[in-house]
């Protein structure tokens, strides 16, 4: 099942701060490799202390 990559505004302009070449490595690894996994948790791990519940990709 594909999923939606959905960014919140906050999250787009955090994007547009950064130099070009890092921006659309970031857009392309959402859109081309987790929205199309089966499980999107599987390129990722948990965070802990006050970020849990959030994931990390790299």
């Amino acid at each position: 099942m594909p999923w939606a990559v959905l960014l919140e505004r906050r999250a787009e302009k955090d994007l547009d701060k950064l130099n070009g070449r890092d921006r659309e490595r970031i857009v392309r690894f959402l859109h081309d490799r987790l929205a199309v996994c089966e499980n999107p948790r599987d390129l990722g791990e948990v965070l802990a202390g006050s970020l849990s519940g959030f994931w990390k990709c790299r």
